[in-house]
């Protein structure tokens, strides 16, 4: 079961699918939309993901409307707009549970040239609930034998101190490296076409009803963003060469999975011109190019916590403004910075006091959002009692985040 719905109002520009509004101002959000100054960039992430969180605290009041509590979404096939709370790599028979998300790795799919194991996503199929979906996430870097196989690398550091791999510097492609994205090429359909389960027997994951949203890395930088290194330093480095290369990422995508809403992480990012922006010619070439119909964007830093008695909440329309301004033209999806009820200590003080139902009230009310990921913890706090008492909120949300 998918479920079929639509972007909200909110900020938007006159690039791309439709036109919009001009951009509000930035800096962090007080609660009901008002905005203050500020927004200060940050780089945190959770749980493994590169996630990143910007802005400083700002004042607001009581949390964003969200809805009247209802039975679940219609079900559906074939929607362009995903929507519903999803948990973390995990199976939970919880009504306000859409569906799991399932992390997958490029080197653990493809550990020796062109032998997949794709075993995660079917085990995790078979253990749904009825009428659950699952979305694709697919992170992190490339297997050894696809970076050597490359004409051209780069080394990444990463700077995340939650992670253990790349601390000390991993090789890979450069974005518009051919061989690899002939190679991406081949795993993408490879992932599209492993047989999964259905009521009508054995269906291709590309193809399946079960499947709701893919985003999958793409090669050489993982998605739009910029975390431990500057894209213009990169060797052979051009803006033309790096927005076709990102371009060619996402039709494979696209191509792999007809019909299903692919999600790219977008974040700001930066090179030598100014005017336009990298990230703003980026976001023009992906909402004008026809064949993208059905890519939205997405960042992992969604968080509330409250502050000398003030709700604040992340990321500001600054620092997400590709999501921002483009929810009049695409979707937007958000995971969580880290649990509530079992934060990671290094992001604790960003959901201190805070609520992950205010956190999606507010995203969907500022960015149009309707597909939310958050973690397990939090949604077994919520059906067991033994946390906040955030069930009712995220049975309000089932019902809401999926109406057209």
């Amino acid at each position: 079961m998918s479920f079929i719905a639509h972007c909200g109002g909110g900020v938007s520009s006159s690039s791309g699918r439709s036109a919009g509004a001009s951009e509000g101002t930035g800096g962090t959000y007080a609660t009901g939309g008002t905005s203050q100054s500020g927004g200060i960039a940050g780089s945190a992430s959770d749980g493994g993901s590169d996630g990143g969180l910007g802005g400083t605290a700002g004042s607001g009041g009581a949390a964003g409307a969200g809805g009247t509590a209802g039975a679940a979404g219609t079900a559906g096939t074939g929607s362009t707009h995903p929507c519903g709370i999803f948990i973390n790599d995990a199976v939970r028979d919880y009504p306000f549970v859409a569906g799991t998300l399932v992390t997958l790795k490029w080197p653990e799919m493809e550990s020796t040239p062109s032998s997949y194991d794709f075993s995660k996503v079917t085990t995790l199929h078979t253990n749904l609930s009825p009428g659950q979906t699952i979305a694709i996430r697919m992170t992190r870097i490339e297997p050894e034998h696809i970076v050597a196989g490359a004409d051209e690398v780069w080394t990444w550091t990463d700077p995340n101190p939650n992670h253990t791999d790349c601390t000390s510097g991993c090789p890979r492609p450069v974005p518009w490296d051919v061989p690899t994205l002939n190679r991406y090429r081949e795993l993408v359909g490879a992932l599209a076409g492993v047989q999964v389960d259905s009521d009508q027997g054995p269906l291709p994951l590309g193809q399946h009803p079960d499947l709701e949203s893919v985003m999958l890395l793409l090669p050489g930088w993982s998605r739009i963003r910029e975390i431990g290194f500057e894209i213009s330093e990169l060797p052979g480095y051009s803006r033309p060469k790096l927005i076709d290369a990102t371009l060619e990422a996402l039709r494979i995508q696209v191509e792999a999975f007809p019909g299903k809403p692919v999600f790219v992480g977008f974040w700001k990012v930066t090179d030598d011109v100014e005017t336009p922006a990298l990230w703003e010619a980026m976001r023009t070439a992906i909402l004008d190019d026809p064949a993208l119909d059905k890519i939205g964007f997405y960042q992992e830093n969604l968080s509330h916590y409250v502050q000398e008695g003030e709700d604040v909440f992340q990321p500001t329309t600054t620092f997400a403004a590709p999501l921002a301004l483009s929810q009049q033209e695409t979707f937007n999806g958000f995971q969580a910075l880290t649990s509530w009820s079992n934060p990671s200590p290094s992001y604790a003080a960003k959901v201190e006091g805070g609520s992950p139902v205010a956190a999606i009230e507010w995203a969907r009310s500022t960015y149009g959002a309707r597909y939310f990921e958050i973690y397990t913890s939090d949604a077994d706090a919520a059906a067991s009692g033994a946390g906040p008492a955030w069930l009712s909120g995220f049975e309000a949300l089932a019902e809401n985040l999926c109406l057209p």
